[in-house]
């Protein structure tokens, strides 16, 4: 019966590939409210993943930035934010993402939202190395909370490929096909402890690298697991921990009393 189910699950995540994805979403965008529009498409590029760009009325994507409102087009410094979903904004609209929040917060500053879902701390730093960054710019890490799951996932002697070998991922570009293989068949697959402490040692040794990365050039780091965060059950657009408008301005407003400090 188990194998069963996994050769079900398997099924429904070739059905949701090319072109099957492209009709989900399409239907995604049709039955939903604008600002739970969340189909855009990602390709990988130097390490990281990057969202095509998009355009709605509510979820603005170009050159792999996720519109900040009330961003300026010139400013002495800049805030980077570098994360997955949360970071990104899903299901919520631009203005109501963590980035379009602290924009407003510190309108002196321009905010770029550099997130994509699924995006792994390695894929931020690589996004990172890949910005013209200056001295004295400020840069925000907020995938790491996510990246325990991705280990695990990765872990399990099928699901590394799934990741980081194979061009599944590219090919599909969709985000229901990946979220359709991640949900569906990566939790039935066991996990190799081995793999998981070399995942997990290579996640410690990114957050050193990048720590290194940053102080080396002049900048201001922020991590968002090392903020002091409590944010209501209120304060989230679903069970997946994603934020809404109200957990991302509790977000913002942390990330703002943070950088006032230093």
């Amino acid at each position: 019966m188990k194998h069963r189910k996994l050769v079900l699950r398997l099924l429904i995540c070739v059905a949701l590939l090319e072109p099957g994805a492209h009709l989900v979403t399409t239907l995604i965008d049709v039955v939903t409210p604008p600002t739970l529009v969340n189909s855009y498409r990602l390709h990988f590029a130097d390490g990281y993943w990057e969202p095509d760009d998009y355009a709605s009325p509510n979820l603005n994507i170009r050159d792999g930035e996720r519109r900040t409102i009330g961003q300026p087009t010139q400013a002495a410094r800049t805030i980077w934010i570098y994360g997955q979903s949360i970071m990104f904004g899903f299901r919520i609209a631009d203005g109501d993402t963590v980035a379009s929040r602290l924009q407003a917060l510190m309108p002196a500053y321009r905010v770029v939202n550099h997130s994509a879902i699924g995006q792994s701390f390695r894929g931020e730093f690589a996004w990172l190395r890949a910005d013209p960054i200056k001295a004295g710019d400020v840069v925000i890490f907020g995938g790491s909370s996510n990246d325990i799951t991705f280990i695990d996932h990765k872990a399990k002697p099928v699901a590394g490929w799934i990741w980081s070998e194979c061009d599944l991922p590219v090919k599909a570009r969709s985000v229901i096909t990946i979220f359709a293989v991640v949900c569906l068949v990566v939790p039935s697959l066991p996990s190799d402890p081995a793999v998981y402490q070399y995942y997990l040692d290579d996640y410690r040794q990114t957050i050193q690298e990048s720590r290194a990365y940053i102080q080396q050039r002049g900048l201001t780091p922020i991590y968002l697991s090392e903020l002091p965060l409590t944010i209501p059950g209120s304060g989230y657009a679903d069970n997946a921990g994603h934020y809404n408008r109200q957990g991302a301005s509790i977000v913002a407003r942390a990330i703002y009393d943070r950088l006032t400090i230093f």
